[in-house]
C-alpha cells in the first residue's frame, strides 16, 4: 500500500488535475479489480467530479451522484495521462474526463502546492485518470447513490 502521506499528495494533485470535469468514458480492462458492474461503470458517464479525497487506505472520487473508492493495497498506482497515451499492462480502470468547456469550474481549495504545476492539463483538453495493479491486489469499489456495498475497511476509522 502507498504510505498514507503519499496517498495524500495523490489525491490532492488528481483533485487539482480533474475536479469539476465531465467523465466522458468509463472502463474497465482488468475488471478483477472492480467490484460493482458495468452497469453502475456506465452510469458514471456524464456526472461530474466534485472532488478526489484521502480516507484512511482508500481514496475516494466523489462524484454529482455516485462515488468511488479505491483500496490500491501493495502495488496499485494512479496515473494522470492523455487519451493518446498507451495503456499499460494490468491497468483495471480508465476514467476520461472531459475538457471544461461550458462553465469552468476550478476545483474547491486545490492544495497550493498544485497551482500552476505543468502536468496539469489544460482546461480545454481531456485528461485520463488509470488505476493500475501488476499484482491484482488493490480493489475499485464502485458506489452508486442509494446503494449500499460493503467496503471492507472503508468504514472504520480514517
Amino acid at each position: 500500500m502507498p504510505e498514507l502521506p503519499d496517498l495524500t499528495v495523490v489525491a490532492e494533485a488528481l483533485h487539482a488535475a480533474v475536479a469539476g470535469r465531465p467523465i466522458v468514458r468509463a472502463s474497465a480492462p482488468g475488471p478483477l479489480a472492480v467490484r460493482g458492474t458495468p452497469t453502475e461503470l456506465a452510469a458514471l458517464v456524464g456526472q461530474r467530479l466534485e472532488r478526489v479525497t484521502r480516507r484512511g487506505k482508500f481514496l475516494r472520487f466523489q462524484f454529482e451522484t455516485d462515488a468511488i473508492a479505491v483500496n490500491a493495497m501493495l502495488t496499485g498506482r494512479f496515473q494522470l495521462a492523455r487519451p493518446e497515451q498507451k495503456v499499460t499492462a494490468k491497468t483495471a480502470l480508465i476514467l476520461a474526463f472531459g475538457a471544461r468547456l461550458d462553465r469552468p469550474v476550478r476545483p474547491a481549495r486545490p492544495a497550493p502546492w498544485t497551482r500552476g504545476a505543468p502536468w496539469l492539463p489544460d482546461d480545454g483538453e481531456e485528461a485520463e485518470v488509470r488505476y493500475r495493479d501488476p499484482t491484482q491486489m488493490g480493489k475499485v469499489y464502485l458506489l452508486p447513490a442509494g446503494q449500499v456495498r460493503s467496503v471492507p475497511g472503508y468504514d472504520g476509522p480514517g
